[in-house]
């Protein structure tokens, strides 16, 4: 067998071995995608990344579970720095991507700050050719009381994350989701339930099935999971929530000094 013909085997080995590769599933961002209750806490639910994982291979779908590297209290700079750069991003892989949330709560991060690292993080996702699974976060001073300072400060820096990763994932043909409201969020109002984490699964898992020409995967939620009313959320933040506030307030006045 000449150099030449030997070398081509080899291409066309390569590439029939890249066409039927697993469907990779990659798990980025912060605290709404590893699955916390809770900011005070932080006891872990079942992420939808996972129940998306395994709706979808209930289906026969050849996905695997390659990066699950999401992380508490990541802002968009360490989603790039710590999960998206070392991982190996495939052309049609699937990207969970919740981030943005805590830039706005962080005294030291401006919106700049977020534009940069965002930018870079879609442009990695773009590059490799996969596809994101983003959403919308929800609007701080409707999940929660307090200081109308920080409200409106969380709120607007909120809506232009919002607008971003809106329109990055539109621009890569992501499969973006709104916010539904409180009824899937937990007890601080702003991350996700058991129940929520179903939801989400089931949303994505249903544009990925149309997508891929599968059948839908059944998502169901266990029975008896915690709904939390708004009375539930009063009392959080009675107990818990105003301490929390307290640091992040703290927080601001220390670097309003600078």
């Amino acid at each position: 067998m000449s150099g030449k013909h030997s070398a081509a085997v080899r291409m066309r080995t390569r590439t029939a071995r890249l066409m039927v590769r697993p469907t990779a599933i990659h798990a980025f961002g912060d605290s709404l995608t590893a699955g916390i209750a809770d900011v005070w806490t932080n006891s872990k639910l079942t992420p939808w990344p996972r129940i998306l994982f395994d709706a979808l291979r209930s289906t026969g779908a050849d996905v695997v579970l390659t990066s699950d590297l999401a992380r508490v209290g990541a802002s968009s700079r360490e989603v790039l720095s710590e999960q998206i750069q070392p991982a190996e991003i495939g052309s049609g892989d699937v990207v969970c991507l919740w981030v943005g949330g805590n830039d706005t709560l962080r005294s030291k991060y401006t919106i700049e700050d977020t534009h940069l690292a965002l930018g870079e993080v879609l442009g990695v996702i773009g590059e490799a050719g996969a596809v994101p699974l983003t959403m919308e976060l929800p609007r701080i001073s409707s999940a929660l009381p307090g200081p109308r300072w920080a409200m409106r400060s969380w709120d607007a820096q909120g809506a232009l994350v919002n607008e971003m990763v809106r329109a990055g994932s539109g621009r890569l043909n992501g499969i973006h989701i709104d916010w539904p409201g409180p009824s899937i969020a937990g007890p601080d109002g702003t991350h996700l339930s058991q129940a929520g984490h179903y939801f989400y699964a089931r949303e994505y898992a249903t544009r990925l099935a149309a997508r891929w020409g599968i059948a839908t995967p059944r998502i169901e939620a266990p029975e008896g999971l915690p709904v939390f009313s708004a009375a539930d959320r009063r009392r959080w933040y009675l107990k818990h929530g105003w301490l929390w506030l307290m640091r992040r307030r703290i927080d601001k006045r220390r670097a309003a000094r600078r």
